[in-house]
């Protein structure tokens, strides 16, 4: 009608039935969060992985192995319903896919006697510099198979460890000299900038190639200049 005011009214309607209940639907969240935290199988108690420790071949703890030497990992694990299974995860860099390799409480493991709670595995050799990430995982209970992760906040939040480097002693090179910083006899490099520069002497009177070796400030980063292919030094020389 020309001129008239139209009047809505939006009515919200309790709903009622099996599922939410003549009480609504707070009262239905709270009747399923009673009912699952009551379900046998939501009820099972995680087992519980209360240390783990790194090893060197040479037993040492915490110690971070050699170039190309394996490492031992233990983790002492325990569960009420017994023991599915216990799964270490590594890798050598932070971001991407782990590993997985199992642990076993076997005694020949580095893990102590037979069935006596801590298991163990080796992680393969590294090379010098790399940084291994390492996490736990435990599952337990044949059926529920509730798991434990050490530390509890994997996959974000792992154990590190780095490998020793090795002083390559077999390789009859020098540093001789060396220029940084300020320098009175400092020199320009090919595009007239002042550079740091090192002088490189072979003690031996054989040439030596040292195409993929690497130089670096920073005993985090190894590889952080690799010497470029054909550099190739003459016996007694620079």
């Amino acid at each position: 009608m020309p001129g008239s005011i139209r009047s809505e009214k939006i009515v919200f309607v309790q709903p009622v039935g099996n599922y939410h209940g003549d009480r609504g639907i707070k009262n239905y969240i709270q009747s399923r969060r009673t009912y699952l935290l009551n379900n046998a199988e939501v009820k099972q108690v995680a087992p519980v992985i209360a240390s783990a420790t790194l090893q060197n071949t040479a037993g040492q703890a915490w110690e971070s192995p050699k170039s190309g030497e394996e490492a031992w990992v233990t983790a002492q694990v325990s569960a009420a319903n017994g023991i599915f299974g216990v799964h270490l995860f590594y890798s050598d860099r932070l971001t991407g896919n782990f590993t997985a390799i199992n642990m076993f409480d076997d005694g020949q493991h580095h893990d102590g006697a037979v069935a006596d709670g801590p298991y163990g595995a080796s992680l393969p050799g590294q090379s010098a510099g790399v940084s291994d990430a390492v996490l736990y995982r435990s599952s337990s209970h044949a059926t529920a198979r509730r798991a434990s992760y050490l530390p509890a906040g994997a996959e974000h939040d792992v154990f590190v460890y780095q490998v020793q480097p090795q002083p390559a002693t077999s390789v009859p090179v020098a540093i001789n000299e060396f220029h940084g910083g300020k320098c009175l006899y400092r020199v320009t490099d090919e595009t007239g900038d002042y550079d740091d520069w090192i002088e490189l002497f072979n003690l031996s009177t054989d040439p030596v190639d040292i195409s993929g070796f690497f130089l670096t400030d920073n005993p985090a980063n190894l590889d952080k200049f690799e010497i470029p292919a054909g550099t190739v030094i003459p016996g007694h020389g620079y």
